[in-house]
């Protein structure tokens, strides 16, 4: 899941936080409900988004303390003007207009809004989306949704516009909600990754996307229940309906074979599916409803494999590769490209060897090419000397090959120490590797 898409659903929950409020203050100010208005308020959070992420920067890149206040003065004295400036902007705009509102109702309710997306500005600045929308503001966003519905019910009287926004407060939280488990998810994601990068524990590849897709999906689910409950619960009943009026027609239809009733004139009496096909087009409807559904049930797997081909088609048309991905710099939640180059393997020679070990400066390379001139030198006189032996393996093999003057089980020692410790070699241990180097090569 890529950080700027994250980083857009941390803004929107940021930008939805004082919607409540915003309903509230706007249904007791205005006595018809217009869109338009919210759309007037959300444009105040261009120029308060915009102050506060431009000073961040800037105070971002100051080292002095002198500078860093100056520039927090001026990140307040700028929030202040921009208050200002609303302030003087509604009360305009109710004196000019035909019809008057309450203008303080609306101030209130912009007040609290500006604040809070001057400091969604100052968060933009910061890297990772969890930095952005944080649980706090989860726990401010549902104390601040229950009291604007309890004030909103107990306005409801005076101000009839309340119920609707009662309406749009359920919806703001189960949107806010959403959005959380979203965020909340994959920050989880994010942790278990960092803490697993550098060990042996792997986080299986496309999880963060799985996981993303899976709460989408069942949020839109859910959104779309309860925007179109009413549209739904009428079909819903409609079908029991049409259903319970073809079951009896059958059953009637049954008992009337059976028992064979005969009227008064002779005549049978009529079928009960007449009242049926008399509904005409809703019948119609109800039985094309009743087909399709059974073949969806059969048809099902090829249906899904359709749906499936269908999307990643689109999904391949209107993707493109990355050639740098610097957010994912780290994971393990992707596969890198390993490039294999042949190359010549040229193996050296005890001759070699020897002479970069006479011209070595450095002490650390010049001990390890003196064991390695040990090994070439026991290599020659054991076959069971082999690559894959241990320094363990390589002392005890020393023990049984070598007869001279040397301290073996020192120098292998010295050895691992300088190898897998980082270790560094002293005058004693060189000397000591110098001797036996002397001695195992003393016709060279």
């Amino acid at each position: 899941m890529k950080n700027h898409f994250l980083k857009i659903c941390a803004t929107i929950a940021m930008l939805i936080i004082p919607l409540p409020m915003m309903l509230m203050f706007d249904s007791a100010a205005f006595k018809e409900q217009n869109i338009l208005r919210y759309i007037f308020y959300f444009l105040t959070a261009i120029p308060s988004v915009t102050a506060g992420y431009l000073l961040q920067r800037i105070r971002a890149t100051q080292t002095k303390p002198q500078k860093i206040f100056m520039l927090s003065l001026t990140m307040i004295i700028t929030l202040v003007v921009i208050f200002v400036i609303t302030c003087i902007t509604v009360n305009s705009i109710n004196e000019s207009t035909e019809y008057s509102f309450n203008g303080t109702y609306v101030i209130f309710a912009l007040l609290p809004a500006i604040s809070l997306w001057f400091l969604l500005g100052i968060k933009l600045t910061r890297r990772s989306f969890s930095d952005v929308y944080t649980p706090l503001w989860l726990c401010i966003f549902m104390v601040e949704a229950f009291l604007c519905y309890i004030f909103a019910f107990f306005l409801s009287e005076d101000h009839p516009l309340m119920t609707d926004a009662q309406s749009a407060i359920s919806y703001l939280v189960i949107i806010m909600a959403l959005l959380v488990a979203l965020l909340i998810n994959q920050s989880n994601i994010e942790t278990q990754i960092n803490q697993r990068k550098n060990t042996n524990l792997i986080v299986p590849k496309g999880l963060k996307a799985y996981n993303a897709k899976l709460i989408i999906i069942v949020g839109a689910v859910i959104l779309f229940m309860m925007l179109f409950r009413k549209i739904i619960a009428d079909f819903l009943w409609w079908l029991i309906q049409n259903t319970l009026k073809l079951i009896d027609s059958v059953l009637q239809l049954i008992k009337m074979e059976t028992s064979a009733p005969i009227t008064p004139d002779g005549t049978p009496p009529d079928s009960p599916l007449i009242g049926i096909q008399e509904g005409g087009a809703d019948f119609t409807v109800y039985i094309v409803f009743i087909i399709a559904l059974v073949l969806a049930i059969i048809f099902r797997k090829k249906i899904y494999a359709f749906i499936k081909s269908v999307a990643m088609r689109i999904y391949n048309k209107f993707s493109a590769k990355e050639t740098e991905s610097f957010a994912e710099e780290n994971y393990v939640d992707y596969y890198e490209p390993i490039i294999q180059q042949s190359q010549l393997v040229k193996y050296e020679t005890e001759a070699d060897c020897l002479k970069r070990y006479k011209k070595e400066k450095d002490d650390t390379e010049k001990y390890r090419l003196g064991y390695r001139l040990y090994m070439m030198w026991l290599a020659r006189r054991n076959k069971g000397m082999t690559e894959k032996l241990t320094v363990e393996q390589q002392k005890s093999i020393g023990k049984t090959t070598y007869h001279g003057s040397a301290d073996i089980e020192e120098i292998s020692d010295s050895y691992a120490e300088i190898r897998y410790n980082d270790c560094m070699p002293n005058d004693k241990k060189l000397s000591a590797m110098d001797e036996l180097v002397k001695e195992l090569y003393n016709k060279r």
